[in-house]
């Protein structure tokens, strides 16, 4: 039960994507890094890392507004193999959906989201000084920049993160600076725009919406119970234009594992409902958006123990003013949930 959301996190994240993943072809990369804990004050626990991916990545080439103003972006899967020169964790293998977005015609940017496994986490070893990886499937996140150094050749380097989003108790995650030499097998050539790039289209609207959602908390212990969490939010977006939206949002959410601490009288806590606040820039792929927020807990019951700062990111798909998605919610950089979502988006006069 406790690794139902991450399944649902790899079919949503990677059906999309994959529906584009129609032509092109192959990519391969080695690659050559060091693994961190999440939280860096560890260096004894810092390794050297190096392995292979291998991947299917799609081109897109049209001449719809935002492929062009994305100076046609690429979508794709890889799947990775990464040994940790003595890793308490073990060996890391993950599957990951991928965007590419282009720069300029050498330079581009890469956002990968995913699922990890380890062959030494605590599901396998039962080892309790392994508290940074300690479920099956774990979330793996990759953000970097992509250097084009020939028509078939590149380098890379990324920032990735993984761990399970509270699905289990500890939750410290592993960090990872990782460079990435990268051969596509079947290159295509920069598309130069046989058509013209389309003007800017008379592009601004104002819109009001509303999210709900759900999730599951685990209660801190190696053996804690999952709790039900949920998530109201009223959102105000501003678009830029068809791919880039500002924003802000009023939230209303519920911590089910809470419930035991005002029970056990160990903290005089009211109900567990938070109010928060956030400002966010969501960009649009297509009918695939990405979406980040950062704000502040405005009001939280008394004397609980949680980090005012308060993050989200998520990914959404689109279609007719609705939208479902996926996002991990944080405090200060600590996940506090995995929460599923449904939302609709009401248009307002410019």
């Amino acid at each position: 039960m406790k690794h139902l959301p991450i399944f649902l996190f790899l079919a949503f994240i990677l059906f999309p994507l994959a529906l584009h993943a129609q032509s092109d072809g192959w990519i391969i990369s080695h690659n050559y890094g060091i693994s961190t804990p999440n939280n860096f004050n560890m260096p004894e626990q810092t390794h050297a890392v190096f392995g292979i991916e291998v991947g299917w990545r799609h081109r897109t080439q049209g001449d719809q507004w935002w492929m062009q103003r994305r100076h046609y972006p690429s979508f794709g899967l890889k799947g990775s193999a990464l040994y940790t020169i003595d890793g308490i964790a073990g060996t890391r293998f993950g599957l990951a959906g991928y965007v590419w977005t282009p720069v300029n015609s050498r330079l581009s940017t890469h956002w990968g989201l995913g699922l990890s496994c380890y062959t030494k986490s605590f599901y396998f070893t039962r080892d309790t000084a392994n508290f940074y990886i300690t479920t099956l499937l774990n979330c793996l996140i990759d953000i970097g920049l992509d250097y084009r150094l020939s028509p078939t050749t590149s380098l890379a380097f990324s920032f990735m993160h993984a761990s399970n989003g509270k699905t289990n108790y500890p939750n410290k995650g592993l960090n990872y600076l990782q460079f990435s030499l990268e051969y596509d097998l079947t290159p295509v050539a920069p598309n130069e725009q046989s058509t013209p790039t389309l003007a800017m289209p008379s592009f601004r609207r104002h819109e009001l919406g509303f999210t709900l959602s759900g999730a599951i908390a685990h209660e801190d212990g190696y053996d804690g119970r999952l709790y039900p969490c949920y998530d109201a939010s009223l959102n105000y977006e501003y678009y830029l234009n068809p791919i880039i939206a500002l924003g802000a949002t009023l939230d209303l959410w519920f911590n089910g594992s809470h419930w035991d601490n005002i029970r056990s009288g160990e903290y005089n806590w009211n109900m567990p409902v938070y109010t928060s606040a956030l400002a966010s820039i969501e960009g649009f792929w297509g009918p695939i958006s990405l979406k980040g927020g950062v704000g502040s807990v405005l009001f939280a019951p008394q004397e609980a123990r949680i980090l005012r700062l308060y993050e989200r990111a998520g990914v959404y798909y689109n279609w007719s003013g609705n939208y479902v998605g996926v996002a991990i919610n944080a405090h200060g950089g600590r996940a506090e949930f995995i929460e599923w979502s449904y939302g609709h988006r009401f248009k307002l006069k410019a």
